[in-house]
């Protein structure tokens, strides 16, 4: 299995200078022994019942992290998902453009 280093980074879109705070989780879609797989937070930790990382901003922070990605998973997309003050979100991120992509 081969450790990643993630940083995630939210910012405030809607209601700029209001607090956003919650919980940040994310899986990972792949292909695994020929299979679609999604891999949950929990598989990515590997232990079960990981808290979201926290959150809280006003107008954007980053969050960074490791998980586990077995060695024989291909990964392609990126689901993250937030729960908090302002609802629940969930948006899909290329895996490509996501791991390649570092802020300036």
């Amino acid at each position: 299995a081969g450790g990643r280093h993630y940083p995630v980074v939210l910012t405030q879109n809607l209601n700029r200078g209001a607090m956003s705070q919650g919980q940040m989780r994310f899986s990972v879609e792949g292909v695994q022994a020929g299979k679609l797989t999604t891999l949950s937070w929990d598989e990515l930790h590997q232990r079960q019942g990981v808290a979201g990382q926290a959150y809280s901003f006003r107008y954007f922070q980053q969050l960074e992290g490791s998980v586990m990605l077995p060695a024989d998973f291909t990964p392609q997309r990126v689901r993250i998902s937030l729960s908090g003050s302002g609802g629940n979100t969930t948006q899909v991120f290329d895996w490509k453009l996501a791991s390649t992509a570092r802020g300036g």
